[in-house]
């Protein structure tokens, strides 16, 4: 009754799980998703360090300006601040086919002078099926390409790679 057909017409399931972290990509409805919390090795991101000047604040409104100004269709659906003083922002901004999400989980630094950690996930809002395969349609890679454009842009390092940038 529950296929992965009427899964994939339904919303993106978006927000934090009960760990308080971004859900994983749903790698078996939508392929078209990249982020920090995915099972699938092709969907896996890397964490981003922000600046260790940054707080958490400032971190995630820094990302929803950069965003507003660089991604398409760009606003700004929910912000969050959690008791730990962490934040989450989730922003629509439009896709191949239909809204997609960018959700942004700002953590506050593990030890002084150390930037905040910035996980991440960005989903196609529309599963697209290929009919007569029956396979979900890719978006060759626009969701990994969003997410490095953005943090181009931002100027921030990958996690554990500063020697290589």
């Amino acid at each position: 009754a529950d296929s992965p057909f009427q899964r994939a017409g339904a919303q993106v399931d978006v927000g934090l799980d009960s760990r308080g972290t971004l859900k994983v990509c749903p790698s078996a409805i939508n392929p078209n998703c990249y982020g920090t919390n995915a099972r699938s090795p092709e969907q896996v991101a890397p964490i981003w360090t922000a600046p260790e000047e940054l707080s958490a604040a400032q971190c995630a409104d820094r990302i929803t300006s950069t965003a507003q100004a660089s991604l398409a269709g760009a606003e700004v659906e929910e912000r969050q601040e959690l008791s730990d003083g962490s934040r989450y922002v989730r922003l629509g901004v439009d896709g191949k086919w239909a809204r997609d999400v960018v959700e942004v989980l700002v953590r506050v630094p593990e030890a002084d002078g150390a930037g905040c950690l910035v996980a991440y996930r960005s989903i196609n809002g529309l599963v697209k099926y290929q009919y007569p395969l029956q396979t979900a349609r890719r978006d060759g890679g626009a969701q990994k390409e969003r997410m490095e454009s953005l943090r181009q842009r931002l100027g921030w390092r990958l996690r554990n790679y500063s020697d290589a940038e």
